[in-house]
């Protein structure tokens, strides 16, 4: 996955979130700590929502009787 060279941050062309996220954390000595924080936070919030939707949509009634 070569990075894009006109950023600060790696970047990758086929790069996925979670990679992306622990190559911002982790390269150079963690200089982008907090940027890699907030996008790991931002994913949580999309995957709570996600699942959150998922389970109001598909919600499954059981009856006891």
């Amino acid at each position: 996955m070569p990075d894009f060279l006109d950023t600060e941050v790696p970047a990758g062309a086929t790069d996925l979130l979670a990679s992306y996220t622990y190559r911002i954390a982790f390269r150079d000595s963690g200089q982008h700590y907090a940027l890699a924080c907030a996008v790991s936070t931002l994913i949580f919030v999309i995957v709570a929502g996600l699942a959150v939707v998922n389970l109001r949509l598909f919600k499954v009634t059981t009856d006891d009787e």
